[in-house]
């Protein structure tokens, strides 16, 4: 996949992991804690060294040939600010997504919740009818189709790995007990009596 379907899947990943957290925030009335950190990490130790690594390895296809010819990156420290600049990207992207699906699952408007969805179809298929070559067959590889490249490779693990992360927080971390959270739990300081 390249950068813009990249970012698609990573905006659609942060509002899948909304939906699917949005009755344990409601209970435990936290987004910034288990929800958020769950999201993200798959994001931060897997798929965007991911998209890093077609950055690197398969940057003209990757960018749609934003890093090759005139526009070509000529040192590694250029590779590295734009690998770093791709990854953060890419959380901001999967952040945005959770958020504004939260914001709008908490309003009770779940069709606008889906937004984060359409929008990310919509850039996909935008994608492959602007550049469908380009986005099938890799540039500079002799014509070598995406699913015979290792580009093709790194695309299936990065989709891989969102969808076992989604299943197992769905099957782990998502369901829990919500009977005992009515009242906040009671602090493990000792407290003085005269207070």
């Amino acid at each position: 996949m390249t950068l813009p379907i990249f970012l698609a899947v990573h905006l659609a990943w942060g509002a899948a992991m909304a939906h699917l957290f949005l009755p344990r925030m409601r209970a435990e009335g936290e987004v910034l804690g288990v929800p958020l950190l769950y999201t993200l990490a798959p994001v931060g130790m897997v798929t965007a060294p991911l998209g890093a690594v077609l950055l690197r390895y398969a940057g003209g296809w990757f960018v749609h040939g934003a890093v090759t010819g005139n526009g070509s990156i000529g040192y590694e420290r250029f590779h590295l600010g734009l690998m770093v600049l791709g990854g953060v990207l890419t959380a901001l992207v999967t952040v945005a997504g959770m958020f504004f699906a939260i914001a709008m699952l908490s309003r009770d408007k779940p069709r606008a919740a889906r937004a984060p969805y359409y929008l990310a179809g919509f850039c996909a298929l935008l994608t492959l009818v602007l550049d469908a070559v380009d986005v099938v067959i890799v540039p500079g590889s002799g014509g070598r189709w995406l699913f015979w490249h290792p580009a093709g490779l790194v695309s299936l693990a990065v989709v891989a790995v969102l969808v076992a992360a989604h299943r197992y927080g769905k099957r782990h971390i998502a369901p829990f007990d919500v009977q005992g959270l009515s009242r906040p739990p009671k602090s493990i300081v000792a407290m003085p009596a005269d207070l």
